[in-house]
């Protein structure tokens, strides 16, 4: 993606007009229309500018410069391991002797993958309560 398009996703992403930009930055809405121009017209920021639009979208300059393809300077990698092991803690388990046998595969799930394993583990734990009710029911 150019840096032209970075900048009207971004701006969509806000949910901004040119205008509200343009007012963040000090100019008006037709120099700022420039930086998104896919015509002939269009003009490239300032470092000064760049900073500020950075700043505005909460991205990286090197995102904007088309350097990183991370949008967001803030996110730190995602350890799904982690966040697991930190469930078990949470819940008591940490004493326990639960491995996780082939990490490399572990590593590649998502925050909602992780998400969906620990509403399983709720889920089951709901049903074996419920067995255990049943039972001393009878």
């Amino acid at each position: 993606m150019i840096f032209q398009e970075k900048l009207r996703t971004l701006r969509k992403e806000k949910k901004m007009t040119q205008q509200d930009v343009a007012n963040k930055l000090g100019m008006t809405r037709q120099a700022y229309g420039y930086y998104e121009s896919l015509n002939e017209d269009k003009r490239e920021p300032n470092h000064d500018t760049t900073v500020k639009l950075a700043e505005i979208f909460d991205v990286s300059t090197d995102y904007l410069l088309g350097k990183s393809k991370e949008n967001d300077p803030s996110i730190e990698e995602y350890d799904p391991l982690a966040e697991l092991r930190q469930f078990m803690i949470d819940n008591g388990l940490e004493n326990e002797s639960v491995n996780f046998y082939d990490i490399e595969e572990w590593k590649k799930l998502s925050p909602e993958d992780v998400q969906d394993i620990i509403n399983h583990y709720k889920y089951k734990l709901w049903q074996a309560s419920q067995r255990k009710n049943e039972k001393n029911d009878v």
